[in-house]
């Protein structure tokens, strides 16, 4: 091979290094982005999302990721189901992802990238962002931090009707379903409640009330995030057991403790790290399964 044909293949394969997370392992791009993503992972951040990822796979097939943003927990749960779907309207992230992917061939030849945001009804919309390669990119322009923060708009975005885009994934009830998408979720899951119903896939979802904003005011505020977690919390009836993650550890909830859940912890205002006003309904990452999980053991 000549020096010239050398140099060539050299920049074609991006440097890489392996990922190691609760005892298994990947490739990622090396990159300043992806090594801060997998920091917040490896870090205890992501633990519950783990824990609740290693509970739900053995009961599982396919792995639809609904907000994939760099693919970190595609990769860490790609092996052990079928197939994998991950939805990312980002071109930045995008980008990443690809790269993340082609990196781990086995992975990739089983993984579908579909570059679209999900809603109630398809539609083109903006997708903004607070920075370059924003993990909270979203469908919001103003959404609350400290204060209100106005995000630019990095592109128009195709956005897929959640419904039939995951009846069209193969979402049954061998499917871990993980939805990730800043704010959208409360438009998504109530447009899901039939399919939800009807299969009860495995799901896991980070609830973002925070992204639901009326500039100004901060009464109709609070009064669109009530409205919208009601909407919401109608749509998960149909799972037996849901877990809320607290101070100390994960909380079960079944239907007997239901309407106790709903006073004591659904309509009670919430303080959430790094956003000024108290929140109500569900925070962070939130498990719905359809039968009784193991949260307590580690991988």
């Amino acid at each position: 091979m000549s020096v010239d044909t050398q140099e060539r293949a050299s920049r074609a394969v991006p440097p890489a290094r392996m990922v190691t997370c609760r005892s298994r392992q990947w490739l990622v791009l090396d990159h300043p982005l992806v090594d801060h993503a997998v920091a917040e992972l490896v870090s205890g951040f992501e633990d519950s999302t783990l824990q609740f990822f290693d509970a739900s796979l053995p009961h599982c097939r396919r792995l639809i990721d609904v907000g994939g943003y760099f693919g970190l927990l595609s990769l860490y749960a790609g092996d052990r189901v079928d197939t994998v779907t991950i939805f990312e309207p980002s071109p930045t992230h995008q980008s990443i992802l690809q790269a993340n992917l082609a990196l781990n061939p086995a992975l990739a030849a089983h993984s579908t990238l579909v570059s679209a945001a999900m809603g109630a009804c398809a539609s083109e919309q903006p997708l903004y962002r607070k920075a370059f390669a924003d993990s909270g990119a979203s469908l919001f322009e103003v959404v609350e931090r400290q204060n209100l923060r106005r995000g630019e708009a990095e592109a128009v975005v195709r956005v897929l009707p959640a419904a039939s885009a995951l009846a069209q994934a193969g979402l049954d009830d061998a499917t871990l379903l993980k939805i990730d998408i800043e704010g959208a979720e409360y438009e998504v899951v109530p447009a899901l409640s039939a399919l939800l119903a009807q299969h009860r896939p495995f799901l896991q979802i980070s609830f973002h009330p925070f992204n639901l904003v009326v500039p100004g005011d901060m009464v109709a505020t609070t009064l669109l995030r009530l409205r919208r977690m009601l909407d919401v919390v109608e749509a998960l009836r149909c799972y037996d057991y849901w877990y809320i993650l607290g101070s100390d550890g994960w909380r079960e909830v079944t239907p007997d403790q239901f309407l106790g859940f709903l006073h004591q912890y659904l309509l009670q205002p919430k303080n959430v790290a790094r956003i000024s006003s108290p929140q109500y309904g569900l925070i962070d990452g939130v498990g719905f399964s359809p039968i009784r999980l193991d949260l307590t053991r580690s991988a």
